[in-house]
């Protein structure tokens, strides 16, 4: 079974191939003397700019250069934003340009196909993600249950120990009442004996 380490480093390396091939066809159809749509062709130029903007941040991430990526922060962030605003400026021009099927169909097309895998790949990420969470819950589910056969172990071992225990403490209880026991005893000699000498004092007098 695929784990979820795994399942995100396959992820990211479809992506990278995915750019880089996304990047260079739709770079020799901008620079071709294929039929024109003027506003496909600028949703093709941001599609190209995603894609070799991805390529460029993953392959920064596979040859050790990720420490770049965490640097960037807040700017990362601005530009997840623009690939998602891109991407939705792009389906808003392919919608419109209808009429572009016949006059441009390789230019519209394409723009379709790239629109509809990136939606393939948002879900993907998206599944991706979900299975990351359920990964984690039931790795915390799964030392919590180890934790507590850990501690049924513990609790189970020290009540095989527990009767030698228990009678070293009954023992010693015993012994401490046998002496208590006496010691009353003693207390109780002691008091009749001088009440027996008290009372011999008191006949002497009479």
């Amino acid at each position: 079974m695929l784990n979820t380490a795994d399942g995100t480093m396959k992820f990211r390396r479809v992506v990278l191939v995915f750019s880089i091939v996304f990047a260079t066809i739709t770079m020799l159809i901008l620079i071709s003397d294929t039929p024109d749509c003027e506003r496909l062709r600028l949703g093709l130029w941001m599609a190209f700019s995603i894609h070799f903007t991805s390529f460029l941040l993953l392959l920064f991430h596979f040859i050790g250069l990720g420490f770049i990526l965490k640097k960037l922060g807040r700017i990362l962030g601005i530009y997840y934003f623009y690939m998602v605003g891109a991407m939705f400026y792009t389906q808003i021009i392919f919608f419109q340009s209808k009429e572009c099927n016949i006059m441009a169909p390789l230019l519209y097309f394409w723009v379709m196909l790239n629109i509809i895998m990136f939606y393939v790949l948002v879900a993907y990420g998206i599944a991706l993600w979900g299975a990351y969470i359920c990964w984690e819950s039931e790795k915390e589910e799964k030392q919590l249950q180890e934790a507590m056969q850990k501690y049924i172990k513990k609790i189970s071992h020290r009540e095989k120990n527990n009767p030698l225990m228990v009678d070293l403490e009954k023992s010693s209880g015993k012994k401490l009442l046998k002496e208590e026991g006496e010691k009353k005893k003693k207390k109780k000699k002691q008091q009749k004996q001088k009440q027996l000498a008290i009372a011999g004092e008191v006949n002497e007098l009479d």
